[in-house]
């Protein structure tokens, strides 16, 4: 079985977002195709908005999908990262600037494991970890403790709620400065007896900048794992093209 991976990070630009919806679209055709032996899709999406206290929005978008096909070389394209103030002004404050961007480009979310295969086994709790990092040694973290079931279609169905604080005070200016990071969420993750899957992560709060003001958060993580014919993935990879500056 081959797995390859190629990161491509867009800059912070229009065509960059434009390469960004390129990409779903493609997702989207395959993940339509029928069903049937030969390769695996996995598709993570996040989503992120920021919204001021005088309505400036702050919008980001990462993509990610694993190709596999058993036995040859997979093409994949694997990452489009896009994060620009959704009016185009500029961002008013560096502390602002960090937390908006990591809120994409630090994000981690690590679902919980795996799950019993007995079909005598109806119940499970597993734990996943949100990781938000800031800067190096600086993360917010929340635990996702999922409660599982399983149905009679053998499919197991979890759902989660979690929330969690930070705060981080930057000494490197003068006078010293302060950002609180604070979310709530859900988590939903649904997984079926082939090894597909499909899991959605929300959450919201605030991140204030002592000298900046207060933003509302929203934060959105979509997963799918599906099987589709090698045929079909090598098809829609070869027409996919990103658009990324040097």
């Amino acid at each position: 079985m081959t797995e390859t991976r190629d990161d491509r990070h867009g800059r912070y630009t229009g065509n960059t977002r434009m390469s960004a919806v390129a990409i779903l679209a493609a997702i989207g055709l395959a993940a339509c195709a029928p069903q049937g032996g030969g390769g695996r899709l996995n598709v993570r999406t996040l989503e992120v908005r920021a919204t001021s206290a005088d309505s400036m929005v702050f919008e980001g978008a990462a993509i990610d999908s694993t190709w596999t096909i058993p036995g040859e070389d997979a093409r994949q394209l694997t990452r489009s990262l896009v994060l620009e103030p959704g009016d185009g002004s500029e961002i008013p404050n560096p502390l602002v600037d960090v937390a908006l961007r990591a809120l994409v480009t630090g994000y981690q979310f690590l679902p919980p494991g795996e799950l019993p295969d007995d079909t005598g086994s109806t119940e499970e709790t597993a734990n996943g970890l949100l990781e938000i990092s800031l800067q190096q040694g600086i993360n917010f973290r929340a635990i996702v403790i999922t409660n599982y079931n399983r149905g009679e279609d053998l499919a197991w169905r979890g759902q989660a709620s979690f929330g969690d604080r930070m705060v981080w005070i930057d000494s490197r200016v003068l006078p010293a400065d302060t950002v609180r990071l604070a979310l709530d969420g859900d988590y939903e993750d649904m997984r079926d007896g082939a090894g597909g899957q499909q899991a959605v992560l929300r959450a919201q709060g605030t991140l204030s900048v002592a000298t900046a003001g207060e933003y509302t958060v929203e934060l959105t993580e979509r997963v799918e794992v599906m099987e589709v014919p090698a045929e079909g993935v090598a098809r829609m990879m070869g027409g996919v093209r990103v658009e990324s500056e040097p």
